[in-house]
């Protein structure tokens, strides 16, 4: 019923004698440029050039320091409010995480992609989780009221086997109710391989946690297998949202497709009015973005 991806590859090249005179070098420089082509996509390959041993050396640095930075306790979590789209109060959030820094914050956008190449996304991702159920139980604490938190599932930490018990665990330990936490994954990571990916979700759900699909029609043809996921929400992508008013057919489709499969629907990446009326004419309930607010420190996001 469903297709597996096949086998990728990528491969680096490095030629002797332009590139090193020893078997080591020759070697050390192909494995430098394949980590060049695996970032240009899968299937891909790359001669070595110069320029990437700096590359390498900054990837090395930055692996080195997010170690460092998950011992330390570096990372932090910010919380970007989702609003009910006609009544204009916050329902929900999502957790993203920022990583301070010698006094600054560091965006994901410059972290992420190492973390995903060398493993650490799994702790990390662990680590954003444990974080979140511990907001959960302080609010239910402070201010005896919780809203749910998404918070987002990488790839490679979606095909990791501790996924499903760590969640299940943590929201054990720290006594949370299921349905407070939204696990949001992207298109991409369910169809490494669909199956086993049915598997866990269905493992989630029925212990009552939401499960958000994230970047929906941006990646693979995605209705073949739509109705066979046990999803709870569909977001839409900003890169549709951005398009509204003028080009609304994939956002619109998103809509009824939701509807008719009975999921809450997201809108994020809300950045104008004429974007939310669009949205509000056409019944999405819930959206997120820089028009209501963005990600906010754990204080602020509170008050």
């Amino acid at each position: 019923m469903y297709k597996r991806q096949h086998p990728a590859a990528s491969i680096g090249i490095s030629i002797y004698p332009d590139d090193g005179n020893s078997a080591e070098d020759l070697i050390r420089h192909a494995d430098i440029a394949m980590y060049s082509a695996k970032a240009a996509g899968s299937n891909q390959w790359a001669f070595f050039k110069e320029q990437m041993t700096e590359r390498a050396a900054v990837r090395l640095r930055t692996e080195a320091s997010l170690h460092d930075a998950l011992k330390n306790n570096e990372f932090v979590l910010f919380f970007q409010p989702k609003l009910d789209i006609n009544t204009n109060k916050v329902i929900g959030c999502e957790a993203l995480i920022r990583w301070q820094k010698d006094g600054r914050i560091i965006s994901p956008m410059s972290f992420i992609p190492v973390a995903e190449e060398t493993g650490i996304i799994i702790p990390i991702g662990r680590w954003v989780i444990e974080q979140t159920c511990k907001t959960l139980r302080d609010w239910q604490k402070k201010y005896n009221y919780a809203i749910p938190i998404a918070v987002n599932v990488a790839s490679q930490q979606f095909a990791d086997a501790s996924l499903v018990p760590d969640i299940k665990q943590l929201a054990l330990r720290y006594q949370i109710r299921p349905e407070l936490l939204e696990i949001e994954i992207t298109e991409t990571s369910l169809m490494n391989d669909i199956e086993q990916a049915i598997a866990k979700l269905e493992q989630l759900k029925s212990a009552g946690f939401g499960i958000a699909v994230d970047d929906f029609g941006t990646g693979y043809s995605s209705l073949s297998y739509l109705r066979h996921l046990p999803i709870t929400t569909m977001k839409i992508d900003r890169a549709f949202v951005s398009d509204l008013p003028h080009d609304s057919a994939i956002a619109s489709t998103i809509l009824m497709l939701g509807r008719q499969l009975n999921l809450s629907i997201v809108a994020e990446g809300i950045e104008n009015e004429e974007q939310l009326n669009w949205l509000r004419e056409n019944d999405c309930p819930i959206g997120q973005g820089f028009f209501y607010s963005k990600p906010l420190p754990l204080d602020e996001f509170e008050n």
